[in-house]
């Protein structure tokens, strides 16, 4: 099975990192990750949160309906 694209449901600057929302599409959960600490925060592949994934994971895209580069102008 490979594994699927979800489109981040929400990307917001925390104090460290990017934080990015998901809505998993194991469990249909709202799961978070760490974006990375750059200027915009980084999708890719991460492994989902839940308990019934057993071990599946995801790819982010970053390009949905949230701007990353409007996020981080609204911070500035």
């Amino acid at each position: 099975m490979t594994d699927q694209i979800v489109t981040a449901h929400a990307v917001r600057r925390g104090r460290e990192c990017w934080i990015i929302e998901i809505i998993c599409p194991h469990c249909g959960h709202c799961h978070q990750h760490g974006g990375g600490n750059g200027l915009v925060a980084r999708g890719g592949h991460r492994v989902a949160h839940c308990r019934n994934s057993h071990g599946r994971g995801y790819f982010i895209d970053l390009d949905g309906d949230k701007s990353v580069e409007v996020q981080y102008d609204d911070l500035c």
